[in-house]
């Protein structure tokens, strides 16, 4: 695996007009508990997806983040899927909408992989891992399919409506 600062390198060096991160375990719930494993924050009790966002740096590009955001949030609802209802904390993400948080983290502590690209970037929790049956559903061709088809409609949305299409 490659650490954060390269990763965020090599997206930077990639023909890309945006990156779209997959993670699951939407951590939105109060009941954390660090997995022992990969010493990562998780939460047993918040199902469904969330879309991250960073405002930092330049407008445009900020504005782009945010559109690529809802856009995503949007499609994924329309294709079914449903954002979880848990919330973050209000200190560490703003709620935006259904499912869409920009990443209020002190500054200095916030996420690298929101910020550091060059293009629109977002970081999509698809579903709580922790959840057997979400995460058993996010094993079907069907959901993947969807998923998939959801990031398309997406990105061209937020291409059609600025600049960095």
């Amino acid at each position: 695996l490659l650490d954060y600062g390269s990763r965020i390198a090599a997206f930077n060096a990639w023909p890309a007009d945006a990156v779209v991160s997959l993670h699951s375990d939407a951590r939105a719930a109060q009941d954390f508990a660090v997995d022992p494993g990969t010493g990562c924050w998780a939460s047993t009790g918040a199902s469904g997806f969330t879309v991250l966002f960073s405002d930092e740096g330049p407008p445009d590009l900020a504005q782009a983040r945010r559109r690529l955001a809802e856009a995503v949030a949007a499609e994924m609802v329309s294709a079914g899927f449903v954002p979880t209802a848990a919330g973050y904390s209000d200190d560490l993400y703003g709620s935006i909408g259904a499912g869409v948080y920009v990443d209020r983290h002190p500054v200095g502590k916030r996420i690298r992989m929101l910020r550091g690209p060059k293009v629109p970037t977002v970081l999509v929790e698809t579903h709580q891992a922790s959840d057997a049956e979400e995460a058993a559903r996010w094993t079907e061709p069907a959901t993947l399919d969807a998923f998939a088809a959801a990031i398309r409609r997406a990105a061209r949305i937020a291409a059609l409506e600025g600049p960095h299409g």
